[in-house]
């Protein structure tokens, strides 16, 4: 697997032990994380400008939470244009086969059962981090290599320009 640069994994979910675990999960592979204990704290920080889509990142994102639920906290980021920035891994303890299949269908990365693979997991968490846009722009833009800092310069100038899209992975 190729390095995530970097990738923030943002983990959501109401139980403290399941976050807990994500994070020490993370932390043993290298992956930053922060945590947050609700998809409205999550969403508040988000729009606040706490939470950065512009850097590599993914969201780890409970389906069912008292108040605002992840799936309606998934609603809110597809209207705000920010799934292609910030892939989002659902993780359930409570399968529901049509909606896993209709949140895939609507943009989300990945559908996971809690409870999950460790490896398996974090093997999605690098897949997705590496799809993210300012991770495809940072990668594109390394493989350009020192004699070609220029167009490396330009690279970076349209991925900024595009909102942190740009050209596809270099692999």
């Amino acid at each position: 697997m190729q390095p995530t640069l970097n990738a923030t994994v943002f983990i959501v979910d109401d139980d403290a032990s399941v976050r807990e675990a994500l994070a020490w999960l993370l932390r043993t592979r290298r992956l930053p994380s922060e945590a947050f204990d609700s998809a409205q704290v999550f969403d508040d920080q988000l729009r606040a400008g706490r939470v950065r889509t512009t850097d590599p990142c993914c969201l780890l994102l409970d389906v069912r939470m008292p108040g605002l639920s992840g799936l309606a906290l998934f609603d809110t980021l597809i209207e705000r244009g920010l799934i292609q920035a910030m892939p989002v891994i659902f993780l359930t303890g409570h399968a529901d086969v049509p909606t896993a299949v209709d949140a895939v269908k609507r943009g989300a990365f990945d559908f996971c059962e809690k409870p999950f693979s460790d490896n398996a997991l974090v093997d999605r968490i690098e897949q997705a981090t590496l799809r993210c846009p300012a991770n495809t722009c940072k990668r594109w833009a390394k493989g350009a290599g020192a004699a070609q800092a220029g167009r490396a310069d330009r690279a970076r100038a349209r991925c900024d320009a595009a909102g942190g899209g740009g050209p596809g992975p270099t692999s």
